[in-house]
């Protein structure tokens, strides 16, 4: 790891050594330690000087009102007990002649012989001592402690004794750069920990606090109690993500979130319990840095500071057994309290984890303010550790070993950690199937967080993952093995399970259980065992033979299938599961249990799979009726509901160079194709497939856009397959254009009677596939021209449609589809810089100024599903954009007839709260607010690029946008590394901001978003990526902003970042 707290952080002191020594020197110099009963001591007394160091600043604003109480009037008369000649009858402390102990005996083992097998089982007596406490050791002059005074009554802070050796302890290890800190004993870490939130918290002022989005799981149940909240920054390898608790903590929105902003973070920096996380130094300045720009007070919870280990490299990792103190020291990552200059951290330590549990001993250090409040939440609680504890521990740590004793006794314990970590990751490496679970080997502390890959379970489509968390952890017991499961350390349990994850952890087992292949492999059985479906299934499909021809048709939109076979007579809500179907009507058994709808279809056409002679399909997207457009939305109810399995029709005969095509759309582009979840999951499977079953130009449209994707990104397969991809997708493209054609010209008369194979031509069957275009040059990266008189034409249609009162069925939500589709792109390339290569000006249909058209609709959010309000305003912001070109395109250059309004518009987009809305509830309100906020800035810089030709020419406006980019960092970060929906809709305000950016740091994080996920992005994204870069490194001020030439040189896409 190679941080030297000392070295790094500036300590004045040299090496572990030259401070020990400095320590013997002072005990022998100071004034002893007064022995006697229920003695008061202080930090000041111990600690070596502290010349030069500035004192903590106040804390009084973050305190409770429960923590101002006075101090305990009997401790406080304990001062007295002690003193010479004083006959004590003030206080109710029991005579030790009483006491029935009079020794205690212990065995401990020295310096270098610290393991068991060395002082116990197998090694002569002389590697190790008996030490012996006795009843009035102090008072015959042997020791400084002893039985009589232990095991009475104490102060709060606890005994000198320990304070003494604490205090140097920190002093030696961390050596706060402040000079008003001090010490106080503790019931362990827990204990405190409860006592610090009431000292810090109010449940009066709505107080919350800031955690790990996974966490130590008593450490919540302490919050809740008290009713304090808890919110989750989100994590990486490294623990706390800076750039996420920055934006949590700028956003914060009171009413929304229901809590006070928070002024306290909980952390466990080293070997974070369950994810076995370590802050790196870095890491740690940058959440300190935040922490003092959001006046933040930390936590930090340490139990497992000293397990740190070095990387694993594999199984010749090395252990390190022959350490020098020194080494060992310079090897852990500085403390958060080795950087503290303000007293803004209370350090909690415990020798729970790396003694014994049961002292229930461990210390806080703080500055003093924070200390003596700490005192009297103690005084009236605990009255400080147990004295049996401290006396123990004492003649253990001090007396017998010493600093540099108790520190080769770390160093040993590291080693001994870090070889049961190792043979961990061996077994996970031999026994646990990698494309399941995965895990990043932790370097400090006693736990592995296991990722398990839900979507490979066989139940995950049709179950929540709560169930299957559960059913894994009592699977796994039944196996004879136990595990924590991810879900009980959540800091914000509310929330609905999205991933799995187990902790596993490395301290408990024998080690030789740990080493042994038998051990190993029933470890991990269960979960191969659980998973068994899967494994089965990807044999049998693999191994079986079908004498029957080969099926040609498309694949059910799952990832993998039942091991057995379909029901082909149930309800289609059994179908789609892929579930055996009793076939009780009107709603069968499986429905009933699991509270689903049981959907059966209308007429079941066993002949459907049978090809008409003349190869056309069965049913295009029309049937003849009194309303054409109703009709053509319920047409495909005649062979299936949305819900159904497309595996017949149309799909049942797809071509070999077909095939690939609809396979990348149904694997990976429908849900690339999102931009949110909606009620019917996700409508460019649930809704086109059935429709593509019976009508061949949908079906080219899904072949088109699945080809488009493949093509674009295909970099990797012989020239030969990939010209055959791209014949193929330029094949269903042009289809679908010649049957546009046609159908256009059947509506205006030029054609009088439709050919069967075109099927006829109703408005909603055109508008649905003009729409699907406007999505296939999406994907491809066209230029806006085509994505224009595609937009163009839509409008008439929508007018149509929008008067059309809609089904009484569920099939009305195709509608609410195609209308959010329609909004989606037309708001999009209104806001998109013009190009120099056109002047068409596209106008949004005044039927969706307002998107309250599609509440209802059950496919609502799938593409806008946060910011309506500034959707709403794109309109506005549009044509007053346009305007202004207008102006400039006549010269007029100074302030326009449009400055009242485009004053009033920046005013209304500075004031819209992104926390105001919560779309369909489906979704987080962080990652809605996140979206929103980056959208807002975006606009506002859109907008104020019209009105400001030169944007740095006005320095006031310059560093504006630079305040503006500094405050949406966060919120790039955060999505850019999510797996949110959101994330996909970061193109167009990142490639806005990205212009105006012009600091280092910003730029980076740009880039790294433009090039996330690079592999699965059209070629127009890797294009705008590359043009972004030239402006960056165009110095013409003129580059600058979204009026920049090369930016307009963009083409309309929207992808995932």
């Amino acid at each position: 790891m190679g941080h030297s707290t000392a070295a790094t952080l500036g300590s004045p002191r040299g090496g572990s050594h030259v401070k020990i020594e400095l320590m013997r020197e002072r005990r022998a110099t100071a004034t002893k330690i007064r022995p006697g009963t229920a003695a008061m001591s202080h930090s000041d007394m111990f600690k070596l000087p502290t010349t030069g160091k500035p004192f903590a600043r106040s804390w009084e604003t973050h305190l409770s009102s429960e923590s101002d109480r006075p101090p305990c009037v009997l401790k406080q008369s304990a001062r007295y007990i002690n003193t010479p000649g004083l006959i004590s009858l003030g206080g109710g402390l029991p005579s030790s002649e009483y006491f029935p102990i009079s020794e205690i005996a212990m065995h401990i083992p020295t310096p270098p012989n610290l393991s068991e097998k060395q002082h116990i089982l197998s090694s002569p007596a002389s590697t190790a001592q008996i030490a012996r406490i006795g009843k009035y050791d102090t008072g015959n002059g042997t020791s400084d402690y002893d039985i009589s005074i232990a095991f009475n009554y104490g102060q709060a802070t606890g005994s000198p004794q320990m304070m003494r050796w604490i205090t140097e302890h920190v002093d030696l290890v961390y050596n706060p750069p402040y000079a008003d800190w001090a010490v106080c004993l503790t019931v362990g870490s827990t204990g405190a920990l409860e006592q610090t939130v009431r000292m810090l918290c109010d449940r009066s002022r709505n107080d919350s606090i800031l955690t790990e989005q996974y966490t130590f799981a008593t450490a919540m149940e302490t919050f809740i109690p008290q009713g304090i909240k808890t919110f989750g920054v989100n994590m990486d390898e490294e623990g706390l993500l800076p750039s996420h608790m920055d934006h949590v903590l700028a956003t914060w929105d009171e009413e929304a979130r229901g809590a006070r902003k928070p002024h306290l973070l909980y952390t466990v920096p080293s070997g974070q319990n369950p994810t076995g996380a370590t802050q790196s130094l870095e890491r740690r300045r940058e959440i300190y840095s935040i922490c003092q720009k959001h006046n933040i007070f930390i936590i930090e919870d340490e139990p497992y500071y000293f397990i740190q280990m070095k990387p694993y490299t594999g199984r010749a990792t090395e252990v390190g057994e022959s350490e020098t103190v020194d080494d060992f020291l310079t090897s852990l990552v500085p403390s958060y309290l080795s950087m503290d200059t303000d007293g803004r951290v209370l350090r909690m330590d415990s020798f729970s984890k790396v003694l014994v549990p049961g002292s229930r001993m461990g210390w806080i250090t703080a500055s003093n303010e924070v200390i003596q409040k700490y005192l009297c939440h103690a005084e009236v609680a605990n009255q400080g550790p147990s004295g049996m504890s401290q006396l123990i521990v004492w003649k253990l740590v001090d007396e017998t070993w010493g600093h540099e004793g108790y520190i080769k006794w770390l160093i040993n314990l590291r080693t001994n950690y870090t070889r049961r970590r190792n043979a961990l990751l061996a077994a996970c490496e031999d026994y646990l199937p990698t494309d399941i679970a995965s895990w990043t080997p932790p370097t400090a502390g006693m736990f592995l967080w296991l990722r398990l890959d839900h979507t490979k379970h066989p139940d995950y489509r049709h179950r929540n993952l709560s169930e299957i968390e559960e059913e894994i952890f009592q699977h796994s017991i039944e196996q004879g093995v136990l595990f924590a499961l991810g879900s009980w350390f959540r800091a914000e349990a509310h929330k609905e399970l999205d991933e799995l994850f187990l902790r596993i952890t490395f301290a408990s087992a024998a080690e030789e259980e740990m080493l042994s292949i038998g051990h190993k492999r029933r470890l991990f059985v269960w979960l191969d065992r659980h998973y068994q479906q899967f494994f089965s299934l990807r044999f049998s499909m693999a191994n079986q033979e079908d004498p029957a021809l080969p099926y040609r048709g498309a694949p059910f939109p799952t990832k993998w299938r039942r091991n057995h076979p379909r029901s082909k007579n149930g309800c289609l809500t059994c179908r789609t599961k892929r579930k055996k179907c009793d076939e009780v009507k009107p709603v069968c058994s499986s429905c009933t249990r699991t509270g689903q709808e049981c959907v059966w279809p209308a007429q079941e056409n066993t002949s459907q799979r049978a090809m008409p002679e003349d190869g056309s399909a069965s049913e295009p997207l029309a049937v003849s009726g009194p309303s054409p457009d109703s009709a053509a939305l319920q047409s495909k109810s005649r062979s299936s509901s949305p819900r159904a399995a497309p595996t017949y029709g149309n799909l049942a005969y797809l071509s070999d160079s077909s095939r690939p095509l609809y396979q990348q759309y149904l694997d990976v582009t429908a849900e690339m194709l999102t931009r949110g979840p909606c009620v019917d999951g996700n409508p460019f499977i649930h809704y086109l497939l059935p429709l593509a079953t019976t009508d061949t130009l949908v079906l080219d449209c899904i072949l088109a856009i699945g080809g488009a994707h493949l093509t674009v990104n295909d970099t990797t397969s012989p020239i030969q397959r990939a010209r055959a991809l791209e014949v193929a997708t330029r094949g269903h493209y042009a289809t679908v254009l010649a049957g546009l054609q046609k159908l256009l010209s059947y509506e205006t008369g030029q054609i009088i009677l439709p050919d069967e194979q075109t099927g006829p031509p109703t408005p909603i069957r055109i508008l649905l596939i003009l729409l699907l275009l406007c999505v296939y040059d999406h994907v491809q990266g066209h230029s806006r021209g085509s994505m224009y008189h595609h937009l163009k034409a839509c409008r008439q249609y929508i007018n149509l449609l929008t008067s059309e009162p809609p089904p009484s069925n569920e099939l009305k939500h195709l509608k609410g589809f195609m209308l959010e589709l329609y909004a989606y792109h037309a708001i999009k390339i209104t806001i998109t810089p013009r190009s120099f290569l056109s002047d068409e000006v596209v106008e949004i249909d005044p039927s969706v100024y307002s998107l309250d058209i599609l509440r209802g609709y059950k496919s609502r959010g799938f593409l806008l599903g946060f910011g309506q309000g500034l959707w709403e305003m794109v309109p506005e912001i549009s044509q007053l954009v346009e305007a202004r070109r207008e102006e400039e395109s006549r010269g007029i250059i100074a302030t326009t007839a449009f400055q009242e309004q485009y004053d009033s518009l920046l005013t209304r987009l500075e004031g819209y709260n992104p926390f105001g809305e919560d779309m369909n509830g489906l979704c987080s309100r962080e990652e809605q607010a996140t979206a929103t906020m980056i959208y807002q800035h975006g606009l506002i810089v859109y907008l104020q690029s019209a009105f400001h030709p030169d944007m740095l020419a006005d320095l006031n406006l310059a560093a504006q946008i630079d305040g503006r980019i500094e405050q949406t960092m966060s919120a790039f970060y955060s999505l850019f590394v999510s797996e949110s929906p959101y994330r996909r809709m970061l193109l167009w305000p990142g490639t806005i901001m990205a212009s105006v950016a012009r600091r280092p740091e910003h730029i980076h994080v740009f880039r790294a978003g433009f090039f996330a996920r690079a592999s699965r992005t059209p070629g127009a994204v890797k294009m705008g990526a590359k043009i972004v870069e030239l402006l960056w490194s165009d110095p013409d001020p003129r580059a600058f902003g979204p009026r920049g030439p090369l930016l307009n040189a963009l083409v309309y896409v929207e992808e995932v970042f």
